[in-house]
C-alpha cells in the first residue's frame, strides 16, 4: 500500500526526530496528524546549540545572540501557530523558563511570549552585545559543541564591533517580555535585575520600557533601533536614579563610609551597524549629579592611583572626604563628548574640570583642577590629568600646567552649565536635595570671586630705576 504523506491521518502518527545542523541538535518525541504539514504536532522537544541566533537559518525565528544553550519544552502546532510551552533550560549559567508562540499566519511571522530567569549570569550577556562567548559560559554546558575560537579583539579597543544583521530585524515581528530576578557574577557593571519589553515591528526594534536595577538604584527608559535605514538609526533615552556610590564598583571593597546617590540622564542618537559605530557617531547629552556623601580612599584607588596620594594632591591628608555635591555634564557631537560642567565640591575644596571623551577613538583627555576654600589647608597644585584609552587609562598630575587663570576662566564658563544641570537633574530623594543649591552656589559670581581671591598672583617685578 502507498503512503500518502499529504493526506491527513485518521489517528495521530507517532514520530521521533533526531536532527543535526552544524552545532544545533534537536530531539523530539510525540505525535503528528499530517507528516507533510505537521498539522496536529504534539511533542516533547529538546534542542541544544552554540547560539540561539543560529535557529534563524533553520526555522526562521529571529532570536538574540547567546552562549551555548540547552532547552526543553512542549511543542504543539495549532493552525499556523507554533506554541512552545513549559520551556526550561540554560543559556550558559543562566536559567530560562517561560512560553513562546510563533505565528506564521501573516506575511511577516510574529514571535510573542514571556521568558524569565531566576538568576542571569553576567558573563552570558557577552554575545548579546557582540562580544565572544565567555569561558565560564562555555564551561557550564561542556556537552554542547561550541564555535571556533573568535578572532583576536581590536588592539586597545573595548566597544563591540560585531555588526547587526539588518535583514533579520526586518524578517519577523516580536512582542516578548523578559525578566531576570537577579544578576550574578557581576564584575564591572553592577546590575541587580532586568525587566525589558522587546517589541520588534516592521524592522524597528524597541527595548521599551527597560527597567534595570543598577547599583541599588535604577536605569529606566528605552532604546530604539531602526533597521530600515543603512546604517541603522539608534536612539537611547535613559534616566539614572538613586545609584549608590558604594555599589558602583563591585570589584572594589569600599568602606562603609563611602556613600551618596547618583542621578542622571542619557539622551543619545546615532547611526551605525554595531555598538562601536553607533556610539562613535552619537550626538546628544549625558549628565549626572550626586548629593551629599563621602568618598573613600579605596574608591580613589580604583581610578589607578594611591588613594592617599590623590587626597593629598586634591584635598588634605589621608582620610575620607565629605562631598557636598558632584556633577558632570557632557554635550555629545558625532561621538565626541565635550564637558559642559565637571564639579566636585567638598567642605575644603572645589575641584573643577574640563576636557573631552572620544567615543569614536575610545580615548580620554580630561583635566581636574583643585581650588582650596582655605589657602592654609592646601597650596595650589598642578592639575590632575585623566588621559589615554578606554582600555588603558592613565591618571596622574599634569606637571606641565598650573592651575591659575585657565582654571578661573573654566569656573566662569561653567556658570550656565551648572545651573542647567541643577534644574534638569535635581530630582533625587530628600537627602540629596541640597545638591541643586550647591550647584547654584558653585556657579554664582560670589563663588567665582572666592576662587579668584584664593588664586595666587604672580609677584610684580621690582622697578630697576630710582623712584620718582
Amino acid at each position: 500500500n502507498a503512503l500518502f504523506l499529504s493526506a491527513p491521518l485518521r489517528q495521530p502518527f507517532p514520530v521521533q526526530i533526531h536532527a543535526v545542523a552544524g552545532h544545533t541538535v534537536m530531539r523530539a518525541s510525540g505525535t503528528v496528524a499530517s507528516l507533510a504539514t505537521l498539522e496536529g504536532a504534539d511533542a516533547v522537544v529538546s534542542v541544544q546549540g552554540a547560539n540561539l541566533a543560529d535557529l534563524y537559518r533553520l526555522v526562521g525565528v529571529v532570536l538574540p545572540a547567546t552562549p551555548r544553550y540547552l532547552l526543553n519544552g512542549h511543542l504543539t502546532l495549532e493552525g499556523k501557530v507554533w506554541h512552545a510551552r513549559a520551556l526550561n533550560g540554560k543559556l550558559g549559567n543562566t536559567d530560562l523558563a517561560g512560553e513562546l508562540a510563533f505565528d506564521r499566519s501573516a506575511e511577516i511571522p510574529r514571535l510573542s511570549g514571556t521568558v524569565r530567569s531566576q538568576a542571569l549570569d553576567f558573563d552570558d550577556l557577552a554575545p548579546l552585545v557582540g562580544l565572544a562567548e565567555r569561558p565560564r559560559s562555555a564551561a557550564a554546558l561542556p556537552q554542547v559543541a561550541g564555535p571556533a575560537p573568535p578572532p583576536p579583539a581590536r588592539p586597545g579597543k573595548v566597544l563591540p564591533t560585531k555588526p547587526l544583521d539588518l535583514d533579520r530585524l526586518k524578517a519577523m515581528d516580536a512582542d516578548v517580555h523578559y525578566s531576570a530576578a537577579r544578576v550574578t557574577h557581576v564584575q564591572q557593571v553592577p546590575l541587580d535585575r532586568i525587566n525589558v519589553h522587546v517589541l520588534l515591528l516592521s524592522g524597528v526594534l524597541h527595548l521599551d520600557p527597560m527597567d534595570l536595577g543598577l547599583a541599588g538604584g535604577s536605569l529606566d527608559g528605552g532604546v530604539r533601533i531602526d533597521a530600515n535605514s543603512n546604517p541603522a538609526l539608534a536612539q537611547v533615552r535613559l534616566e539614572v536614579r538613586g545609584l549608590e556610590l558604594n555599589r558602583l564598583f563591585p570589584g572594589v571593597k569600599l568602606t562603609q563610609a563611602s556613600f551618596g546617590k547618583i542621578h542622571g540622564n542619557i539622551d543619545l542618537q546615532g547611526r551605525g551597524n554595531s555598538v562601536a559605530q553607533m556610539l562613535g557617531a552619537a550626538s546628544g547629552s549625558v549628565a549626572a549629579v550626586m548629593g551629599r556623601g563621602e568618598i573613600s580612599n579605596l574608591l580613589l584607588e580604583y581610578v589607578g592611583l594611591d588613594g592617599g596620594e590623590i587626597i593629598k594632591f586634591l584635598l588634605i591628608g589621608d582620610r575620607n572626604v565629605a562631598i557636598r555635591c558632584a556633577a558632570a555634564a557632557f554635550g555629545v557631537d558625532h561621538g565626541l563628548m565635550s564637558s559642559r560642567a565637571l564639579l566636585l565640591d567638598t567642605d575644603d575644596t572645589v575641584i573643577r574640570g574640563d576636557g573631552q571623551v572620544s567615543l569614536a577613538e575610545e580615548s580620554l583627555n580630561l583635566t581636574l583642577r583643585p581650588y582650596p576654600k582655605d589657602m592654609s589647608i592646601l597650596a595650589l597644585r598642578s592639575p590632575l590629568k585623566v588621559a589615554g584609552s578606554f582600555s588603558a587609562p592613565h591618571v596622574g598630575p599634569d606637571k606641565g600646567a598650573l592651575a591659575g587663570r585657565a582654571g578661573l576662566a573654566l569656573a566662569l564658563g561653567a556658570i550656565n552649565p551648572l545651573l542647567a544641570l541643577a534644574a534638569t537633574i535635581e530630582t533625587g530623594p530628600g537627602q540629596d536635595a541640597d545638591c541643586g543649591a550647591t550647584l547654584r552656589d558653585a556657579a554664582s559670581p560670589a563663588a567665582v570671586a572666592r576662587i579668584a581671591a584664593a588664586t595666587p598672583r604672580p609677584a610684580r617685578p621690582r622697578a630697576s630705576g630710582p623712584r620718582q
